[in-house]
């Protein structure tokens, strides 16, 4: 288990530390980094086709912990006669309950860490502790994500996830709360009478490393490609923007990049050799630096999109929507579009305009605001 003059630590996430995702990639930086200073045990729960990348590090035990689908069902089913929301409930099972039980009764952890929102339900395990401080990382406020939902499901789902939140928060509170932006923060005072704190996602590392000195007629979109809203910017882009900006600008590169991609090849057309489909990249980074902007309309989804939080970074504008920039406090390379005749208009306008010093001067302005080691989880629990 490690180096015994360590202080311990626990953390429970919902997905495994990875690069597939922004938020899997947080969790990876995170426990790389606080890994220097705390013994780690942590658990983890199975997503399918992700796999646990952890680096250099001889002081962690892992587990994983699997959810079968009925299980599930059950949890879902059995949580709903009590008004609990199914994302929270979901992942729940008895067994993985006295689990964390026996593991926080057996340690004298200094931390425990829900990470991610889907496992604030195992908090239960431990409502009864004094020395140990629990901390709840909020990747997305829940209640908006569903209250954004149309119709009856809409309704239902932000109902349950309002008390749900608020239950568990109730429950825990003398616990530490973060979340990746002042609107969530603000929204979490709003809704539950609870203060929070902002921590700020890790920037890659070979984004800092980056060397602005190549540029290309082109536009990027980026993300994982399993969820629905980034399948959506496929849709939009393909079916309402690309053949309509092809006639003015045919040779206009387009890069799509990102986990998923393979079983979304149907919504590309094959008929372009201006389209490259690179899919998952170890450093996407560099692809992105050299595109004029990045296309990245978001319909639906909560918190903090992480994609553009590394497209500034690399000096690269974003077209997106009000819900992609949201809880981004950053006023310049956002470009908002309010139908398909204006982001075609704004991406030939960027296509025309944007060149090399555009490009180094929002980077560094962007870095200089963003890239502050007081927002950096690891450095917050350092003083704590």
């Amino acid at each position: 288990m490690g180096n015994k003059n360590k202080e311990k630590l626990l953390i429970i996430s919902a997905f495994p530390p990875n690069r597939m995702t922004a938020g899997q990639s947080f969790t990876k930086e995170l426990i790389e980094r606080i890994s220097k200073n705390f013994e780690i045990d942590l658990l983890y729960f199975n997503y399918p086709e992700h796999r646990i990348e952890i680096d250099n590090i001889d002081n962690i035990w892992i587990k994983e912990l699997k959810i079968s689908k009925i299980s599930s069902i059950i949890s879902i089913i059995l949580g709903l006669l009590f008004f609990l929301n199914p994302l929270f409930t979901k992942r729940f099972n008895i067994k993985h309950y006295f689990l964390i039980r026996n593991l926080i009764q057996k340690n004298n952890y200094k931390y425990i860490v829900f990470n991610y929102s889907q496992v604030f339900i195992y908090s239960l395990c431990c409502l009864k502790l004094n020395k140990t401080k629990k901390i709840f990382i909020f990747h997305d406020v829940i209640y908006q994500l569903h209250n954004r939902i149309s119709g009856i499901k809409g309704i239902f789902l932000s109902i349950t996830a309002f008390l749900t939140e608020k239950l568990l928060l109730k429950l825990n509170k003398n616990s530490l709360i973060f979340s990746f932006s002042n609107k969530d923060k603000e929204l979490i005072f709003k809704n539950y009478d609870v203060k929070c704190k902002v921590i700020h996602f890790y920037l890659n590392e070979n984004i800092l490393k980056l060397k602005l000195n190549d540029i290309e007629d082109a536009i990027c979109l980026y993300g994982a490609w399993n969820r629905k809203e980034n399948i959506e910017i496929l849709q939009y882009f393909f079916s309402e923007i690309y053949q309509n900006f092809k006639k003015i600008k045919p040779t206009v590169k387009i890069y799509i990049i990102g986990s998923g991609i393979q079983k979304n090849l149907k919504l590309i057309p094959r008929d372009s050799n201006n389209i490259s489909v690179l899919g998952f990249l170890e450093n996407p980074y560099e692809i992105i630096a050299k595109c004029k902007c990045m296309f990245a309309p978001l319909f639906h989804g909560a918190g903090v999109k992480v994609k553009v939080i590394e497209s500034l970074a690399t000096g690269t504008p974003v077209i997106g929507t009000l819900i992609t920039f949201e809880g981004i406090d950053f006023d310049e390379g956002l470009i908002n579009i309010s139908n398909s005749k204006d982001a075609i208009s704004k991406i030939l306008y960027l296509i025309e305009n944007v060149d090399i010093n555009y490009k180094i001067k929002l980077r560094e302005k962007f870095l200089s605001q963003f890239y502050n080691e007081n927002f950096l989880l690891d450095k917050i629990l350092e003083k704590l």
